[in-house]
């Protein structure tokens, strides 16, 4: 076992009324998982403001629509890890995450370090 998943039911309030407490719950996650050596990945990311968060609270690994749609195996597009600092310029560009080929991650996954 060496990821610890962030399920979309932890971070649909992120942003919310209630998204100090979401939001300590999520840091407070990532914290522990890395303190036992996980890399932490967050599913179902559907917006920027949520991708910039969880960046900032240190999360390694973000899937969901936003990044990319489900495609099939055949279309896959494995990139080189790239660091986190990346994230802002490539999507300041104008493009969408799963479309900028200078966008940072691992199997379109994003935020890998």
């Amino acid at each position: 076992m060496g990821e610890l998943k962030l399920d979309r039911a932890f971070l649909a309030g992120l942003l919310g009324s209630d998204g100090e407490r979401e939001c300590e719950l999520v840091r407070s996650t990532i914290e522990l998982g890395h303190a036992m050596g996980l890399r932490i990945v967050a599913e179902g990311i559907e917006d920027r403001a949520t991708l910039d968060l969880l960046s900032r609270l240190g999360c390694d690994v973000a899937q969901g629509y936003f990044i990319s749609r489900p495609k099939p195996a055949t279309e896959l597009v494995f990139r080189p890890h790239f660091s986190r600092a990346r994230l802002p310029a490539a999507l300041d560009r104008g493009g969408e995450p799963g479309d900028d080929p200078g966008y940072p991650g691992l199997e379109r996954r994003g935020l890998a370090r």
